[in-house]
């Protein structure tokens, strides 16, 4: 907001009054108000400065007070948050609570997943750069094509059973990954089962967000929620680090007699 010497637009608008553009005072129908508060009725005027009064009228203006404006909505703002977190804290359920310890599970599980799926289609595999970014690329893009049409599903079975269900299956998915040296088990996974469990499990979740908080809590809770995703991509690559350090050659998980390393 402009001020005209100290007077705010504000404090002029109550006046009917306008800022004058050519010297910093404003102008009230035919009079002039200075930075001073002064009503002037002036006849001669220079540089916007009154050389000639023919009023000795007088009238006071209240500058508007930016700073305390701020202060106070600052200071909303703070008791909003708080209320916020005070009625997420002891009115939300304990579902809520499983939801954002399920979203850092499975965020986690998929960044570690998307930050080694090259080096495994590579190393395990064989697939030139490539191919290996052809898959993943695939892969990515199919999570995005079955959230359009997994919908009806989650509609028919629920919020629960459909969580139920995605999960399973990611969790049997990702174990059968750790064993299989089949290309034909690893597109199946990568191009059907993993992403159809990231389409039923993610907007599930945030289903629950909404289903799990009041009113008040809500936007806080989405936000939870949020940083809960961010927590996990921010732990994923040091976990992932300190894993080579630890197995530098990798595990080898036998099964029946064989071997499969990773």
């Amino acid at each position: 907001m402009r001020a005209v010497n100290g007077v705010s637009e504000t404090d002029l608008e109550g006046l009917n009054a306008s800022p004058d553009s050519t010297g910093g005072t404003a102008k009230y129908g035919g009079v002039l108000w200075d930075g001073n508060g002064k009503n002037e009725d002036c006849s001669v005027r220079k540089e916007g400065l009154c050389v000639e009064n023919n009023s000795s009228q007088e009238h006071e203006i209240i500058p508007h007070d930016k700073s305390s404006n701020g202060i106070g909505e600052k200071k909303r703002e703070q008791s909003s948050f708080l209320t916020a977190l005070g009625s997420l804290i002891t009115e939300s359920p304990r579902e809520l609570w499983l939801v954002f310890l399920l979203k850092y599970m499975e965020s986690y599980a998929y960044f570690v997943f998307s930050y080694t799926l090259i080096l495994f289609l590579s190393e395990e595999f064989g697939l030139g750069d490539e191919q290996a970014g052809f898959v993943y690329g695939l892969y990515g893009m199919l999570v995005s094509v079955y959230g359009f049409l997994i919908g009806l599903v989650i509609d028919h079975l629920g919020v629960k059973w459909s969580l139920v269900c995605g999960t399973l299956l990611l969790f049997c998915s990702r174990m059968v990954l750790t064993v299989t040296d089949d290309f034909r088990v690893l597109s199946l996974i990568l191009f059907g089962a993993l992403p159809i469990g990231t389409a039923m499990g993610i907007p599930v979740m945030q289903i629950g967000i909404r289903r799990y908080t009041s009113e008040k809590s809500r936007s806080l809770g989405y936000s939870l929620f949020y940083v809960t995703m961010n927590l996990a991509a921010i732990t994923a690559a040091p976990a992932i680090d300190a894993f080579h350090q630890a197995f530098p050659s990798g595990v080898t998980v036998r099964i029946g007699g064989g071997g499969k390393s990773s």
